[in-house]
């Protein structure tokens, strides 16, 4: 997806500016507060609900330059899978509802003939998360609904390995 930015205000280095940003065909996605960077990028917090940079040259949008990106893997007891899933989808709406939350996807092994595809097993799930900054990421897991979440699935849980990436 591609579109314009407008400079309303500001310098080339560090002064906030206020940018509205339009698709090809005019219509405007945002209006946010930001900053060049010494890349001549130009980063907005916000995008019609998507993280992105404009460049100052091209003005393509580049979605994942902000985000941050997670993989949570849960290892479960045996047979603990659905139990643990039914839990954790009682309250993916108030994560998806989160400040800096872009996305929020448990998965499991998809049924597939593809010959190399490396299983996770029936006792594994791989939360995929999308996150605006570190800062939500850490609201994230001090949440309330989080609070109340973890003791009852507690006793599903053998192991969790928590993977925070940024794009490549």
């Amino acid at each position: 997806m591609s579109g314009l930015a407008r400079r309303s205000r500001g310098n080339a280095y560090g002064t906030p500016l206020a940018l509205e940003l339009f698709l090809q065909r005019g219509r405007r996605l945002a209006s946010t507060v930001s900053h060049y960077n010494r890349n001549g990028y130009v980063a907005i917090s916000r995008v019609g609900g998507q993280c992105a940079t404009l460049s100052s040259r091209n003005y393509l949008f580049n979605e994942s330059a902000l985000m941050i990106h997670v993989i949570f893997t849960v290892d479960l007891h045996p047979g603990k899978r659905d139990a643990w899933l039914t839990e954790l989808r009682k309250v993916i709406p108030d994560i998806r509802a989160e400040a800096g939350c872009l996305e929020y996807v448990p998965t499991y092994d998809a049924e597939t003939d593809i010959g190399n595809q490396a299983r996770l097993g029936p006792d594994r799930v791989v939360v995929i998360e999308k996150w605006e900054t570190v800062a939500h990421l850490k609201g994230h897991m001090v949440a309330p609904h989080m609070q109340t979440y973890r003791p009852k699935v507690k006793d599903f849980v053998k192991s969790t390995e928590l993977r925070v990436l940024s794009p490549a």
